[in-house]
């Protein structure tokens, strides 16, 4: 990634690009082989998108005024930026040559092309829209119904309704090739700022000044959703669906993304990278990556799936202590307060019909290695091996004496560690005779935690007396100590090399150990 940069990028965020002025807009190009970046010093930056280097740098009229807006033409061959000096520039890809598009009397705030490719609508401050015909590049309608400036324009998928929202509070829908004006919808939260046509077509979604957003039915013509999130008071910029209508991103003067479920409202991740107002979001038309940009200067990309939370399940009755995903990935194990132990399709979310039960509060929950079994434990003091075909109880271990907190297999599956309230780590032989022995006592302080080295020769016990212990799994000799002062155990997970700890302590801290 030769123009990507990772200073400051936390653990889970993908690099970005820096640009060098605000940047006001972005957008990916059809084929979602490129991005284009719209900046204050008037520069439209163009990066390919499997290298993220850049490809061309436009310069709006020598460079001196601001492009507030860029879109892709549908075919992709032609780039249209609204400038602040009142024009629209249009750009030939491939060549870097553009014309000028004369008429508005305010700056241009935003762009959208006709699906079909043959218009260009623009809206402005000066109260009014206008579409362009993309040969003759002359305006052929003037839109005029707004009484202050427009900043939020659309065309429907289908390319049978143009929308457009304005300081008004109002959003406005037209007819494209008559220019004939249709239904009016009256914003409760006052000015618009922004505005995006679900996919689908049923679906609009405006954003406003005071930090709210509103969903329409395109239907019935009524509002059906307000999604709160965004600070009070700061300005929701930019607003976007997901292609398959499933997912909106909005922008915000709060330096935030928010990604949200469409069909119920409800915000399922916050993006907090950008470090000032963020001006632009925009999803790549597979509907894996985002990209937003703002006052800081950069570019940010996103991984939707690493930050959204696709499904969510309430069959439990009671808070859930473990999750667990099965080796293939497509399994999640759920141990509850309600002594349940459910599975669902990692996918869909769906739940299996079984629902497998045993007396206590249930505090871990594992698959074999092989994905044939689970295995739980918990208040009963006891560990229990079940069929993953049949559901049935293959096998109950006893021999800690209290509350049972943490399960670990091996990684060749031939061995389980357990700890355990009675300050005890034990390791059980899965062969079938269930024979346990004790690894670590009460000398150790209790364990909350265990990780098993990459070859299972080693395990990493967290400990009650705010250490960590690394065992030999066969003799039981603690080869190693690290002390934490102050600090809790509450996780442990080696990395894949073998050679570091990663520690996860009840300051809410996570430390990395050097082996």
């Amino acid at each position: 990634l030769s123009n990507a940069l990772l200073a400051d990028v936390r653990f889970g965020e993908l690099p970005y690009l820096k640009e060098f002025a605000q940047v006001l807009t972005c957008a990916f190009s059809p084929n979602g082989t490129h991005l284009a970046v719209g900046l204050d010093s008037g520069v439209i930056d163009t990066y390919d998108i499997a290298t993220w280097t850049k490809n061309r740098s436009l310069y709006t009229h020598g460079h001196q005024l601001r492009a507030l807006d860029i879109a892709f033409s549908p075919n992709g061959h032609q780039l249209v930026s609204g400038i602040g000096d009142n024009t629209l520039q249009l750009w030939d890809i491939h060549s870097s040559e553009s014309l000028s598009l004369h008429g508005h009397t305010g700056s241009v705030t935003r762009i959208a092309f006709s699906p079909c490719g043959k218009r260009i609508a623009s809206a402005s401050n000066d109260s009014t829209v206008r579409l362009w015909d993309l040969e003759t590049c002359e305006t052929v309608l003037v839109l005029e119904r707004h009484v202050k400036g427009v900043n939020g324009l659309a065309y429907s998928p289908d390319g049978k309704q143009l929308a457009s929202g304005g300081e008004d509070g109002t959003i406005r829908f037209w007819d494209p090739v008559t220019g004939e004006p249709g239904a009016v919808y009256e914003c409760p939260y006052g000015a618009v700022r922004c505005l995006a046509f679900s996919p689908d077509g049923r679906t609009i979604v405006t954003g406003h000044d005071e930090g709210e957003i509103q969903l329409w039915d395109c239907i019935t013509r009524g509002f059906t959703l307000i999604l709160r999130g965004h600070t009070r008071g700061q300005s929701v910029t930019s607003v976007t669906f997901s292609p398959n209508s499933q997912w909106i991103a909005s922008s915000s003067s709060d330096s935030t993304i928010r990604l949200w479920d469409a069909s119920v409202g409800t915000c399922v991740s916050v993006l907090t990278g950008h470090r000032n107002a963020v001006r632009t979001v925009s999803f790549s038309p597979d509907g894996l990556h985002l990209a937003s940009g703002g006052d800081d200067g950069k570019v940010r990309l996103w991984e939707v799936n690493a930050s959204e939370s696709s499904f969510e399940q309430d069959r439990h009755n009671g808070a859930v202590f473990k999750v667990s995903y099965s080796p293939d990935g497509k399994w999640v194990s759920t141990g509850s307060k309600d002594m349940s132990i459910r599975r669902w399709d990692s996918l869909t979310g769906a739940p299996e019909s079984t629902m497998l039960t045993q007396k206590g509060l249930i505090d871990a929950v594992e698959f074999s290695p092989d994905g044939c079994r689970i295995t739980t434990a918990g208040y009963d003091k006891a560990i229990r091996l079940w069929s993953r075909a049949t559901d049935a109880t293959e096998a109950v271990w006893r021999g800690h004496q209290n509350t049972l907190l943490c399960l670990e297999y091996s990684p060749c599956g031939r061995w389980i560690a357990s700890s355990s309230m009675d300050q005890t780590v034990r390791i059980w032989n899965t062969d079938g005779t269930g024979e346990g022995r004790t690894l670590a006592d009460s000398s150790n302080g209790g364990s909350y935690c265990l990780a098993f080295s990459p070859c299972g020769s080693r395990l990493a016990v967290g400990s009650m007396s705010e250490s960590i212990f690394i065992m030999d799994t066969q003799s039981g000799v603690c080869l190693r100590t690290l002390q934490l002062s102050g600090l809790m155990v509450s996780a442990l997970a080696y990395s894949p090399s073998g050679e570091q700890i990663a520690i996860g302590t009840r300051d809410s801290t996570i430390y990395l150990w050097d082996l």
